[in-house]
């Protein structure tokens, strides 16, 4: 199912089998959902290290 921000289905699969649904967004009614709806108004930064470990360093870590 695809859903708008109110939870009103937009377009379903026909089955419960996997599939591929498509709908069309209307950006100006999401830009309106998203001021009606600030949850992201309070969202923190953070940070992924992408640096690799070696996996040598890892052994006996978990023991």
């Amino acid at each position: 199912r695809i859903v708008d921000p109110w939870g009103r289905i937009v377009a379903e699969a026909a089955h419960d089998e996997p599939a591929v649904i498509v709908a069309e967004i209307d950006p100006t009614q999401s830009a309106a959902a998203r001021k009606k709806i600030p949850n992201l108004k309070n969202s923190r930064d953070f940070a992924v290290n992408t640096t690799p470990v070696e996996a040598q360093s890892l052994r006996g870590a978990a023991s």
